[in-house]
């Protein structure tokens, strides 16, 4: 039981659980695929190929599933009858043995044979757990091939190196390529963002804005040069970032719990009076309100109850909350109607009026909010100026002013 059936288990039903896991990662990535590709099957008017594409994976899982079932049936009668036959020789040898003359000796009868019941709770699983090691064996692999690399731990900054009011971001002869690229995404940069100021990021896709914001955090490090926050470099904030930069992403994700503990992921000392003044101030506490259970509501997971402009609502309590001086908004509204993107934007300016505002944008409505508009192009500071100044001075400005507003259609 220990050796022999579990060994036996893993040669006649090894090839088969290996076979099953393989079917079962083929029929979970057809069916991903299926879905996030369903209505181009749909609009092939091949849907039923997709539906019988399906169904027959699902039904070799399901032969192999029967296959180690009826072994697995099998393996247990057969332990059965074995542990049957072992606690039968056991009351036979204990009754030959105790049953004698003697009263007090016939109680070891019984204490032999139901001492012998519970071994059986422990050797059970042996043989199922035999055959684990070939379900996870591609797992453990993977796993075993990782490189044994590790992570550098930096020490924590002593209070003395954190960054010192007014926190201005500085960047100065910045120079930073990706690993193995062979061009720069910036050469020679500099850039310098002063305490309070609005700063509205533009450019193409791909012109570097999103990586700019990553080493203004400290997430990335540049190759030459520096950014620094309130004159410590931004690279050595590691976990104490958090400390000093809020983040508004194009997509708010929800935990699937309360709302008041999706709020308190901006700061887990929050009282529910703080809570309530910070929906207040964003705007939703009417909304919270009429909820049933208010705070206590549980939100689905990744907040598919809430509309996307509350969902960017509750992303911006959530940096009241943590009450940094810098925020950084990359691409706060998109996917938003336009009613709905002025009112966020008029929110956020409206709360942030104290704070640091670093917005990514490839467009250009709110502008009129920012201190500063700067376009980045190839890495370089192509423009840079209040909003006024470029629509004044800037053909460039002017003319993407006119497409954004639909004034310029070709």
């Amino acid at each position: 039981m220990v050796l022999l059936v579990p060994l036996i288990s893993a040669l006649l039903n090894g090839a088969w659980q290996t076979r099953r896991k393989a079917t079962k990662n083929e029929l979970y990535e057809r069916l991903t695929d299926n879905v996030l590709g369903v209505s181009d099957w749909i609009v092939a008017g091949r849907g039923s190929e997709y539906v019988e594409t399906y169904k027959s994976s699902e039904m070799a899982l399901r032969s192999v599933d029967t296959r180690l079932n009826r072994s697995s049936r099998t393996r247990d009668l057969v332990l059965q009858v074995l542990y049957a036959l072992i606690a039968t020789a056991l009351l036979l040898w204990a009754g030959l043995e105790f049953g004698g003359s003697f009263a007090g000796q016939a109680n070891w009868i019984a204490a032999f044979v139901l001492g012998f019941f519970p071994l059986i709770d422990a050797f059970a699983p042996l043989s199922r757990a035999a055959l684990e090691t070939n379900t996870y064996r591609n797992s453990l692999d993977r796993l075993n091939k990782l490189p044994d690399e590790q992570e550098e731990v930096k020490p924590a900054l002593a209070r003395e190196s954190l960054p010192k009011s007014p926190y201005d971001i500085c960047m100065e002869r910045l120079t930073y390529r990706y690993p193995h690229a062979s061009n720069d995404v910036f050469k020679d940069f500099d850039l310098t963002i002063t305490s309070g100021e609005k700063l509205a990021i533009c450019g193409r896709s791909g012109s570097g804005k999103s990586t700019l914001a990553a080493l203004i955090r400290g997430d990335l490090m540049p190759q030459e040069g520096s950014v620094t926050l309130g004159g410590t470099d931004t690279g050595a904030l590691g976990e104490r970032a958090a400390d000093y930069y809020g983040v508004i992403q194009q997509q708010t994700y929800l935990f699937n719990t309360t709302l008041a503990e999706n709020l308190r992921v901006g700061n887990q000392q929050a009282s529910t009076e703080e809570l309530w003044l910070a929906l207040e101030r964003v705007g939703l506490k009417d909304m919270v309100e009429r909820l049933p259970e208010g705070l206590e509501t549980l939100v689905d997971e990744a907040g598919l109850r809430f509309s996307g402009g509350e969902r960017h609502r509750i992303a911006l309590a959530r940096v009241l909350l943590s009450d940094v001086p810098i925020v950084i908004l990359d691409e706060p509204a998109a996917g938003l109607d336009p009613i709905t993107e002025w009112a966020l934007l008029h929110t956020i300016f409206e709360t942030m009026a104290d704070k640091t505002v670093i917005m990514i944008t490839h467009h250009l409505l709110g502008m009129q909010l920012m201190d500063r508009v700067i376009f980045i192009e190839e890495g370089a500071l192509a423009l840079s100026g209040s909003p006024d100044e470029l629509a004044q001075n800037s053909p460039y400005y002017q003319k993407l002013l006119a497409f954004d507003t639909g004034d310029l259609l070709v």
